[in-house]
């Protein structure tokens, strides 16, 4: 009869426990300091960024909109008149982030470079071999290729370091086409 009174009590204190958990969760979220809330920030940007970069813009979407609800509380929290100190520790956060993205995207652009370098081997190698039933399909993956770089960079024209190490990847795996 005591095993009877035992289980409903246990189950209690598991469901107390389990739903502490998430409450603690929450309040470490608004915890987290100016600098940490704007490095979060800048991380979620980075992050919507990519997003945008790879086609999801529904993920974008969801990225930017946790990313304004932080900005909204880290305004209430620095309120009108924010002390220096804390801004220029903000700035740095932020650019620390930045500069850590766009080491990512340039990563990502080296990737895409290698790959658009080794589709034009495979094109090259085709026409060398007569294999035109292989370049016909190769062409056509080129075609679509192009047109996903072209929208997948088409916002980051003027960043000359991404057009680089897509351009330097891709010249180095044509090194050795033939």
């Amino acid at each position: 009869m005591k095993t009877i009174f035992k289980i409903p009590v246990l189950l209690l204190a598991l469901i107390l426990v389990i739903s502490c958990g998430k409450d603690s969760k929450k309040e470490e979220e608004k915890k987290m300091s100016p600098v940490e809330m704007a490095t979060k920030v800048a991380e979620l940007e980075c992050e919507s960024e990519l997003a945008r970069i790879d086609g999801d813009s529904e993920k974008a979407e969801k990225i930017d909109e946790e990313a304004s609800n932080m900005i909204g509380e880290l305004r209430k929290i620095l309120g009108d008149d924010p002390d220096e100190e804390i801004e220029a520790s903000i700035a740095e956060a932020f650019r620390e982030v930045e500069d850590q993205c766009s080491e990512k995207i340039t990563e990502m652009a080296a990737a895409d470079g290698k790959k658009a370098g080794e589709l034009y081997c495979k094109v090259v190698n085709a026409i060398a071999n007569s294999d035109y039933e292989d370049l016909e399909k190769l062409t056509k993956e080129s075609q679509d290729f192009s047109v996903e770089m072209e929208k997948k960079y088409l916002g980051l024209e003027a960043n000359e370091e991404v057009k680089k190490a897509f351009n330097d990847a891709m010249m180095a795996a044509n090194e050795n086409c033939i």
